[in-house]
């Protein structure tokens, strides 16, 4: 921007300025298009633009903004709801543009803040991980009952969110005992 005549401080703000605005937008577009279960034009508006400006407002992200000014981090708020669009349509349709648009997003990620993209590296391991799990309990639930499983096999739905929920609070109970640990 400053090639187009602005001066180096308005470049910052205008690079700034857009990155909120482009992270906000991909996270909107990410919601809705899991919502919606693939048609990104059918999804709720109203879930996803609240996902959209939570994304926005998160207090490290008003820091990284407004105290620190880390432009390659917040550059980098863009490309993450980008990533796990990717991963999540790559997981649902295994499509090679599903797999290029994945490896793109991380592509960019990877050279925009590598600290980010090595963050985001360990959340997709339990992200890819819980959508493995939840699909494979879709297919085996869609399967119709016979005279084994009298009432079908949706509990494989059931006892896979259980699992998701015990993963969960087994990682927040091991990040608050080393919380703990670290204040004595």
């Amino acid at each position: 921007f400053h090639l187009l005549g602005l001066g180096f401080v308005g470049s910052v703000k205008v690079v700034f300025a857009l990155s909120i605005t482009l992270s906000g937008l991909s996270m909107y577009f990410f919601v809705k298009h899991v919502l919606a279960a693939g048609d990104s034009t059918a999804g709720p508006s109203q879930p996803a633009l609240v996902a959209a400006v939570a994304y926005l407002f998160i207090p490290y992200r008003l820091v990284d903004v407004y105290v620190r000014a880390g432009l390659a981090e917040s550059s980098a708020y863009v490309l993450i709801p980008l990533v796990l669009w990717g991963v999540w349509a790559t997981l649902h349709r295994p499509h090679w543009t599903n797999i290029l648009g994945l490896a793109l997003a991380y592509a960019a990620l990877l050279l925009t803040h590598p600290l980010s993209a090595l963050l985001l590296t360990l959340i997709l391991v339990f992200f890819v991980a819980a959508l493995s799990l939840a699909l494979f309990a879709a297919w085996v639930a869609s399967h119709p009952a016979d005279d084994r499983w009298t009432y079908g096999r949706a509990r494989a739905e059931i006892l896979a969110a259980l699992g998701q929920g015990v993963g969960l609070v087994a990682v927040a109970l091991l990040v608050s005992i080393e919380a703990l640990e670290r204040l004595d």
